[in-house]
């Protein structure tokens, strides 16, 4: 009895001996896998095969334990911007899909560039992935990748003990991010405004590659600072002292 050359311990008993010379006729095989994975039994009678043989088995960890075919990589969405916060969460699940409230299992994660999309722009640097685990209620996975990376289209991997989860790799794309240094901002309301008129201000907005955006899904304000200006006292026209002109009041 064997399974893929691992470590087993076997336990064999025999239910039932009616044969003339004692032999056994109906044995109980139990086995003890120290690895989790599909494995093939071969059982063997005086040295031959029984029937049906080998016997697929899929050997599964404990419920309290991740398991990586039922834990899932998740996406808050799939368009980024440059300088975003880019987050990702990887939600453990054991062998029958409950979530788990243990982070003991290894997630590691790599982000890189499609390649078609690399060669076109001489080469983008794969991302680094910070990976950490939280258990609230239960245990969360989550994959920070670091901000700054070139606009274009990423694949992020994540693997659980070495081998992929589900939804991995999944894509994600960075986009240009507007600058706010490069943006210009123009018309003759910049420069003047009269009370109680309109006063136009144009906002052309330019992409930390210095390319114009072509959208408008940046939120725009414009902050108006009130500066009060004390205006000097009129002065008095010159003149001797008295009554306008100069000319002294005359006595009763």
């Amino acid at each position: 009895f064997g399974l893929k050359k691992v470590n087993i311990t076997l336990a064999r008993t025999c239910k039932h001996t009616h044969s003339a010379n004692g032999r056994c006729e109906v044995y109980f095989l139990g086995y003890t896998a120290t690895e989790v994975g599909e494995f093939y039994a071969r059982v063997l009678v005086d040295g031959s095969p029984v029937a049906g043989g080998p016997f697929r088995t899929m050997v599964f960890p404990p419920l309290d334990t991740p398991w990586f075919n039922t834990s899932t990589l998740v996406a808050a969405r799939d368009d980024w911007q440059y300088m975003d916060s880019m987050e990702f969460s990887l939600i453990p699940r054991n062998a029958m899909g409950d979530r788990v409230d243990t982070c003991d299992a290894k997630v590691t994660a790599r982000a890189q560039p499609v390649a078609h999309k690399a060669a076109q722009s001489g080469g983008k640097k794969k991302l680094k992935v910070h990976v950490t685990c939280e258990v609230e209620k239960h245990a969360t996975y989550t994959l920070k990748v670091a901000q700054g990376a070139e606009d274009g289209t990423y694949r992020l991997s994540a693997r659980m003990d070495g081998r992929q989860v589900l939804h991995s790799p999944l894509s994600f794309t960075i986009r240009p991010g507007v600058s706010a240094r490069d943006s210009v901002m123009s018309g003759p309301g910049v420069v003047s405004a009269v009370a109680g008129q309109p006063a136009d201000v144009y906002l052309r907005l330019l992409m930390h590659n210095k390319v114009p955006a072509i959208d408008c899904r940046e939120s725009v304000y414009l902050v108006v600072v009130e500066q009060r200006v004390s205006l000097p006292a009129p002065e008095e026209p010159p003149g001797d002292e008295g009554g306008p002109g100069g000319t002294p009041p005359e006595e009763a």
